[in-house]
């Protein structure tokens, strides 16, 4: 499906919408395009209109033209609704993208009717990991997504069984690396590696239904981890996702969709129709 060009703060971003029905905003993680969400957006569509973002600097997107904050992607996530005629939705964030679902319950609390975070570490880096992501931002900025680099970032992200299992998971990865222009992607991760803030201390302000799902094999945000995050989100659900990395939502699509479907079921009519 060829995507729509909508206008925002962040620059021209590619939006694929389908389905029809109250709206559902989906955002994907860091190194990945709308397509490591396509199984979810396929799922919701037969009763919602999908809005499938390519993260700036990445699918179909335009680069950053600046330094974005998360409170920037959360705005630009309120434009593309607003585009499509739709002034709340529910959100499904995969890591990035639930870092702005998060900011998006912050600032606009009446905008968004529910939030799914999946594999989304909502605290700062340390100092080390801060050195290691810069040095893959320079590596990335000045020779690409070579292959070594693009195999480091698919150990780090995927679970070994779906390494060993789903080999065409691991290429839809280094595909969605490999796509962007180096410096858009470098760009990007500079943003949300290394300019973001801790959101933990915000997490009790939010009053937003929360299903929050993790990779048992996660090795970005660990389980434990995880579980200590969605603590601090009043009355959130949390999931474990087996046999699943820090891309749960292409690694084990099937066990997301029917925890999403679960999750839904049990929230009051208003919010799931969007009424």
């Amino acid at each position: 499906m060829k995507p729509t060009r909508v206008s925002t703060r962040l620059g021209t971003l590619a939006v694929r919408h389908a389905g029809s029905g109250p709206a559902v905003v989906l955002w994907p993680s860091l190194f990945c395009d709308g397509r490591t969400l396509q199984a979810q957006s396929d799922e919701l569509q037969r009763d919602y209109t999908v809005l499938l973002i390519d993260g700036p600097g990445h699918g179909d997107s335009d680069p950053l033209r600046a330094p974005a904050t998360l409170a920037d992607c959360a705005e630009a996530s309120v434009e593309v609704q607003k585009h499509f005629g739709f002034e709340r939705s529910g959100f499904i964030g995969s890591a990035w993208g639930g870092m702005v679902g998060v900011e998006l319950a912050l600032l606009h609390p009446a905008l968004v009717d529910w939030l799914v975070l999946v594999n989304t570490p909502l605290n700062s880096w340390s100092r080390l990991k801060r050195i290691e992501y810069w040095l893959e931002i320079q590596l990335l900025r000045f020779f690409g997504a070579f292959d070594l680099l693009t195999r480091f970032a698919a150990m780090a992200m995927l679970s070994r069984h779906t390494r060993r299992e789903q080999p065409a998971v691991e290429r839809l990865l280094i595909d969605c690396i490999r796509k962007p222009h180096r410096r858009a992607l470098a760009d990007a991760m500079d943003s949300v590696m290394l300019r973001r803030r801790s959101q933990l201390p915000d997490l009790p302000r939010i009053k937003t239904p929360t299903l929050f799902l993790a990779g048992a094999d996660d090795r970005i945000l660990p389980p434990a981890a995880a579980r200590q995050q969605a603590r601090e989100l009043p009355g959130a659900a949390f999931e474990l996702i087996e046999r699943s990395g820090h891309l749960s939502c292409a690694e084990a699509p099937a066990r997301v969709n029917s925890l999403i479907r679960s999750f839904l079921a049990g929230l009051p009519v208003q919010l799931v129709r969007g009424t």
